[in-house]
């Protein structure tokens, strides 16, 4: 496996760059991760653009929710079309973070990838 990474104009995706490294990566693309909206808190307007180009190069897409709190009541995961989403609850409810604390996340995926969670440890 071999990490690709896309360029980037003023801190968004360089949709030229994206859409050319998934036709040359077309038969080998696993995952797209993205945080949105960034670190750096802009929202990528092409973010749908992005999924779609993924999607259409048979990738799934890695949704980095660490910024989750700006998407309530302006989008979400779903709508976008992110395949797999984490939340760090830590900034929303003060957990801990980090160094194998008692951190918490919950992990939401889309129907097709349901059966590859895991399961209760004891769970039959």
């Amino acid at each position: 496996m071999k990490v690709v990474v896309v360029d980037t104009i003023n801190g968004l995706v360089n949709m030229d760059d994206l859409q050319a490294k998934a036709e040359k990566y077309s038969n080998d693309i696993a995952a797209l991760m993205i945080t949105f909206p960034s670190t750096t808190g802009i929202y990528e307007s092409t973010i749908r653009e992005m999924i779609d180009t993924i999607h259409h190069h048979g990738g799934q897409v890695y949704m980095d929710g660490a910024n989750m709190n700006a998407q309530v009541g302006y989008t979400s995961p779903s709508y976008l079309g992110a395949d797999v989403c984490h939340l760090n609850l830590h900034k929303t409810f003060a957990i801990p973070h980090g160094g194998g604390g008692p951190g918490m996340g919950p992990i939401g995926v889309k129907k097709h990838l349901i059966p590859h969670l895991p399961t209760h440890p004891l769970s039959s």
